[in-house]
């Protein structure tokens, strides 16, 4: 009796078909806001079914090839679109969607064997682990990709911590990685800090998964940008790492308004990008491009008086700020003081920490795809 093969994407194809999809599922702010639509038609939701065995895996190009080919299934496009478009399994160079594809020529494939060799097109991972129960995406027939959480374990074997982070909060953002950067997309998030961490330490023996351990600990849930990302991880990453080590924050929180501040702001409810509730204290990250230019000025200054009527401090960082790191450094000091903690004094080495992590988060949303 022959076995039935099949194909593990994992590491950089894992990732690349992940966001490729997600900007495929992804409305825009307003859609995601209308409330008269069912959030559970808008966005991507129980969308693979799981399997928790690697086995009886694919390990010959002309076999993986002709499987990618033939398949009809229209998500199984997210792979040429995303992974494929430098390598023979692409049709041609997609219109639409995410445009920038994965820089990686090759496809990363798991293997459950020794003696595979790497081809001109296929990096191949030889892995014995025994993976957690759904570590695996069924995607099409014998087409599976790694999960989110597994993939962000492959990811830290060759991503720098700061990196490692960031991607973290895109995961457990609701942002898609997309190049059209005049429109506000936004998702589900595919996963949360809670699972990423949990899987760590249930993979523990997996090449990077210490480092994944570490990055996962300090994972915040719902960023919405990927300059919200950079604010937050700064502001909350701790000091050991590079960041300013504040307490915990709540990302994207709705804050209820009192009837008066309601009024103000023409709505019962505020969204901060990080708050601390106790503190009455949020900060904002104020970016033109991602608040709507001149209208979006305006609402958010409606949102700061309301905000100021029901006794909440609003601070807010412009681009400009978050790219200084002196006025940044000043900025997130005063956050401390105005959280409840005392100022820190910076010990020697740490302002070198802190530009590897400045640089490694960056670097990381300026080349999403390797």
């Amino acid at each position: 009796m022959v076995s039935v093969m099949n194909v593990y994407l994992c590491h950089n194809t894992s990732l690349c078909f992940i966001r490729e999809w997600s900007c495929r599922q992804a409305v825009s702010l307003r859609a995601f806001h209308d409330s008269s639509m069912p959030l559970n038609e808008l966005l991507p939701h129980g969308a693979f079914s799981s399997t928790s065995i690697l086995r009886s895996a694919m390990t010959r190009e002309g076999q993986i090839r002709q499987l990618l080919r033939e398949s009809d299934d229209a998500i199984l496009k997210a792979i040429e679109g995303s992974c494929a478009a430098q390598t023979p399994f692409a049709s041609g160079h997609r219109k639409g969607g995410s445009g920038q594809g994965c820089s990686k020529a090759r496809l990363h494939v798991l293997v459950d064997r020794p003696g595979v060799s790497d081809t001109q097109h296929i990096a191949f991972h030889r892995s014995s682990l025994d993976y957690p129960r759904g570590s695996f995406l069924q995607v099409a027939p014998h087409v599976r990709i790694c999960s989110p959480e597994l993939t962000f374990v492959q990811m830290a074997s060759v991503l720098p911590y700061g990196s490692l982070l960031a991607l973290g909060y895109e995961l457990c953002g609701c942002y898609p990685i997309s190049d059209e950067p005049n429109i506000r997309l936004v998702r589900r998030p595919l996963t949360t800090p809670q699972r990423l961490l949990a899987y760590c330490e249930r993979l523990h023996q997996a090449p990077g998964a210490k480092l994944a351990r570490i990055a996962a600990r300090e994972v915040r849930a719902r960023s919405a940008s990927p300059k919200e990302t950079e604010l937050a991880a700064l502001a909350l990453a701790p000091v050991r790492q590079g960041g300013f080590g504040l307490p915990d924050a709540k990302l994207n929180e709705p804050i209820a308004l009192s009837a008066a501040a309601a009024k103000v702001a023409r709505g019962s409810t505020i969204v901060c990008d990080l708050y601390w509730p106790k503190a009455a204290f949020g900060i904002e990250y104020d970016g033109r491009a991602s608040h709507g230019g001149s209208g979006g000025q305006t609402r958010d200054s409606r949102r700061r008086d309301a905000l100021a009527l029901d006794g909440i401090d609003l601070l807010t960082v412009t681009s400009d700020q978050l790219s200084n790191v002196t006025e940044c450094e000043v900025l997130l000091d005063h956050a401390r003081v105005r959280v409840g903690k005392t100022p820190r004094r910076r010990k020697q080495g740490f302002i070198e920490k802190h530009m590897v992590l400045r640089h490694d988060i960056r670097n990381f949303h300026q080349n999403p795809w390797g």
